[in-house]
């Protein structure tokens, strides 16, 4: 139950960590234009909503973690307790002495942190695979462009200019339809 739990929350969890750090970069990048146009409140709520989501699947990897400790610490004390059971009838009937006791006693309760640590280990190594698939499929299972082909000699239309000139007259633009107009009557001859 607990392997392929951890491999698929461990997978989330580093899905959902990628667009904080592109979100970081890109941030970084136009901090100058954020302030220009005082759109950082903006920037805070998005990198907080991806930081929310990040969290939200660690959150529960590290929840499904102590579950693990909960179940194996439960496991050894069971070890425990049947070793100790067993040592004191032993003991008590004179099959072995106290000291053979007790030296079953210590290896009984250095069982748990041992089953804690190699299980966590094979989980931890078999989630840190994740990466290793996803370089596979973002190398193989992505389709790629087609490489550019001409069939044939492709001869432009009559009506193709001769020259490379360039000519603008009285250009206008925005950035969006509600918004200002940003260039107003922009004319150039661009000459080749």
């Amino acid at each position: 139950f607990y392997r392929p739990g951890m491999c698929d929350l461990k997978r989330l969890e580093s899905i959902s960590r990628t667009p904080i750090y592109n979100h970081f970069s890109e941030t970084l990048n136009g901090l100058t234009t954020i302030r220009a146009f005082k759109a950082a409140t903006n920037f805070e709520h998005n990198n907080t909503s991806k930081v929310d989501t990040n969290i939200r699947s660690w959150y529960i990897l590290k929840s499904i973690e102590v579950w693990l400790m909960v179940r194996l610490t439960m496991l050894g004390n069971v070890i425990i307790v049947a070793a100790g059971s067993l040592a004191i009838f032993a003991a008590t009937q004179g099959a072995i002495d106290s000291g053979v006791a007790g030296l079953s006693l210590t290896y009984a309760i250095q069982m748990t942190g041992f089953l804690n640590g190699l299980v966590r280990s094979i989980a931890e190594t078999e989630a840190g695979f994740n990466s290793v698939e996803r370089t596979l499929y973002y190398t193989n299972d992505i389709p790629q462009e087609q490489p550019f082909r001409l069939g044939k000699k492709v001869d432009p239309r009559k009506s193709w200019p001769k020259k490379g000139r360039i000519s603008i007259r009285n250009l206008q633009m925005r950035y969006r339809p509600e918004t200002p107009l940003i260039l107003k009557g922009v004319s150039l001859d661009i000459e080749p």
